[in-house]
């Protein structure tokens, strides 16, 4: 699997249509309007209330359709764990960072009180 990180849904729709390196199935997350979703062929689709310029996922026509195949079903739900999944571990991931980029600041300030 593999997952693209943008800083705008527009950015995200976008790169999907121009990009050799981003491919169908690949998960597209857009963490700060909270979007995760895949390419479905040409088209970006989000699997989270927040869609921003994604497409919309529409299971019930999707399913009726058989829009992925004759497993529909078991491709939007394998699909929208590894989207929601990959969001929750980006998500996981950047809040560490804010938390050691804080311990690194109140180090450095308590360092130059020790050293002033």
């Amino acid at each position: 699997m593999t997952i693209h990180v943008f800083a705008t849904s527009a950015e995200a729709y976008d790169a999907s249509q121009c990009h050799d390196d981003i491919v169908d199935g690949d998960i597209l997350l857009v963490p700060s309007e909270e979007i995760a979703g895949w390419l479905s062929g040409a088209w970006p689709i989000a699997v989270t209330c927040e869609h921003g310029e994604f497409h919309q996922l529409n299971v019930a026509y999707a399913i009726e359709h058989e829009s992925l195949g004759p497993d529909t079903r078991a491709v939007i739900d394998r699909k929208t764990e590894e989207a929601i999944g990959a969001l929750a571990a980006h998500n996981a991931v950047e809040a560490l960072r804010a938390e050691r980029a804080k311990e690194d600041e109140a180090h450095a300030i308590n360092t130059a009180r020790v050293v002033a």
